[in-house]
């Protein structure tokens, strides 16, 4: 049976989901796909396509996942709308955080207008740039500093996650900084000498 001739209402898919078959999600991705896209396209503003088909693929995964959990029959789409929008407000704060994390860790400068490929050479020597800063940062340092900056935390969430003082947790990201600042600092003066 094909996944548009499917007449198996909502429940009855989302139980066999819920008992483990996942032969139902493709009917449930032909039925709702388009919706789901266009909820992440409309809160993934300025993103390529692929990013949002990557979070339409995982709104479906999740969706498997939660289907024991599932009981208002009938309000299938509603689910749909709500995790699509909490995964597309969670990219979104993943990407904040990362030109946060560049910004404040000395990285290129955020938000200046440049070509196509002027962004996309500027945002690969981003990467690369964040890449080195964060492979010189020694282990506790980068702990500190992704758990501040993607995930967000402040300085006592952090050293109650990792059992510290909050005096060392504001001590390895200001290390952190430096380290990051200095590490900017060679990157520079290698392009300058090219």
């Amino acid at each position: 049976m094909s996944a548009h001739s499917d007449e198996r209402s909502e429940s009855e898919l989302m139980a066999e989901l819920a008992r483990g078959d996942l032969g139902p999600l493709g009917v449930l991705y032909q039925r709702y796909a388009r919706m789901v896209s266009c909820v992440a396209a409309s809160y993934l503003t300025h993103a390529e396509r692929s990013d949002v088909d990557d979070l339409c693929h995982e709104v479906f995964l999740t969706l498997a996942e939660v289907a024991p959990r599932y009981h208002d029959h009938g309000k299938l789409a509603s689910l749909l709308r709500g995790i699509t929008i909490r995964k597309a407000r969670s990219l979104r704060r993943r990407r904040w955080a990362r030109r946060g994390l560049l910004a404040a860790l000395g990285g290129a400068s955020v938000g200046t207008a440049a070509p196509r490929e002027g962004l996309i050479d500027g945002a690969l020597a981003a990467k690369r740039e964040l890449e080195r800063g964060l492979a010189a940062l020694s282990v506790g340092q980068r702990e500190v500093v992704l758990l501040r900056f993607v995930g967000q935390l402040d300085d006592h969430e952090i050293a109650a996650m990792l059992g510290l003082s909050p005096e060392t947790v504001g001590t390895r990201l200001h290390r952190a900084r430096e380290t990051m600042r200095r590490v900017r600092a060679q990157g520079v003066k290698g392009e300058g000498s090219r």
